[in-house]
């Protein structure tokens, strides 16, 4: 974020305005507390007595003056949201409406930081991994973004495993890229378009939210394994892409997201992972010895994975699922269609895309 004391430290450094560094110095310190219109008259003022008699592009304007160009529309737009950056540059101070762009300063817009600054840190009880799913560690890193200089209009999380924090941290980027593996891509692509059925998925898991909050002990752990159980083979990357589309998409996007929000800690969900896909393997191979004809089993006929006693042993145990359950049935309405809304803006992508776009690259440059 530029402050106008980054610009006094350029000016300090600029031999070219040694001679005029105090003047400049002192103008900087007075131009906080300046209203918008004054303070563009300082500039115009500046432009007047050091640009223009040099004829002087507007690329090779000193980097303090940029800084302080930046700050005073920076405050005038966060002052008075209505106010048009674009309207701002060219109405006042007479410059590009695109000065901040890559022809001339390249430089983060500030209607794009304040964009940026915007920050709900939405309450959702996942707990597929700890930075995306702890809000406190997601406000944290939504600070560290908010103190970008660099500018780009995309962000790429390369760590992340449900892109939480493009989605929620990250509003001032036009473009938000998850790099996941390919399987992981297909699956979340089409629960991205399911999503724009809301109420629909929202249905599936308010009945589930209303039976485990009427249902007794045993009942509600029963329908918990089933969810953790069924989500998990679905969700594996085991499962056969076909069987995995005989389900009903918007069946299996209020299961993905019951699934996030009751499953064990990722820590034990890891070894649970490994447990399953040891078990399917297993049983498929047994399915086919019994029928050779037979090349896939059918998943409603394994209920044994959703009451299997190792899920059992966690829920039995009560480490954490308590808690668990009990958020998620606090899930309210507004918060899961506001997570469906931001998923959706998501570009989930994998290595064959890396790979594809290094190959068009590489075409292009052979045509020239």
């Amino acid at each position: 974020m530029y402050q106008f004391t980054d610009a006094i430290d350029k000016v300090k450094s600029d031999e070219k305005f040694s001679d005029v560094a105090d003047n400049i110095k002192n103008d900087c310190k007075q131009l906080e507390n300046m209203s918008f219109s004054d303070a563009v008259i300082k500039i115009n003022n500046w432009k007047d007595k050091f640009f223009s008699p040099c004829k002087c592009s507007i690329i090779d304007y000193p980097e303090w003056f940029k800084i302080v160009v930046w700050r005073i529309i920076y405050n005038e737009i966060k002052t008075n949201p209505q106010a048009r950056q674009t309207e701002l540059i060219e109405n006042n101070i007479n410059l590009p409406k695109d000065v901040f762009g890559k022809k001339y300063w390249n430089m983060y817009s500030p209607d794009m930081k304040l964009q940026q600054e915007k920050y709900d840190n939405l309450f959702l009880p996942f707990n597929y991994a700890q930075v995306e799913c702890n809000h406190i560690y997601r406000a944290m890193i939504h600070h560290i973004i908010c103190s970008a200089v660099v500018p780009t209009d995309t962000i790429v999380d390369v760590f992340g495993k449900l892109g939480l924090v493009p989605a929620l941290c990250a509003n001032g980027y036009k473009h938000k890229k998850v790099w996941v593996n390919e399987r992981t891509k297909e699956t979340l692509t089409k629960i991205q378009l399911a999503f724009k059925r809301k109420l629909r998925i929202y249905k599936y898991i308010e009945r589930v939210q209303k039976f485990l909050k009427s249902s007794y002990p045993n009942e509600q752990k029963e329908k918990v394994s089933e969810i953790i159980g069924l989500a998990g083979v679905l969700f594996s990357s085991y499962i056969d892409k076909n069987e995995f589309d005989k389900y009903d998409i918007y069946f299996l996007s209020a299961y993905f997201i019951m699934y996030k929000c009751l499953l064990p800690e990722y820590w034990i969900d890891s070894n649970l992972e490994v447990w399953k896909t040891e078990r399917l393997k297993k049983d498929d191979a047994e399915s086919k010895k019994e029928n050779s004809s037979k090349q896939e089993y059918e998943l409603t006929n394994n209920k044994k994975f959703m009451y299997d006693t190792w899920i059992s042993h966690w829920i039995d145990e009560g480490r954490g699922y308590k808690d668990r359950v009990e958020r998620f049935i606090r899930l309210s309405k507004s918060e899961l269609f506001t997570f469906m809304d931001r998923f959706s803006k998501l570009e989930f992508c994998c290595e064959k895309d890396m790979n594809k776009a290094n190959k068009d690259k590489g075409d292009n440059k052979k045509k020239y």
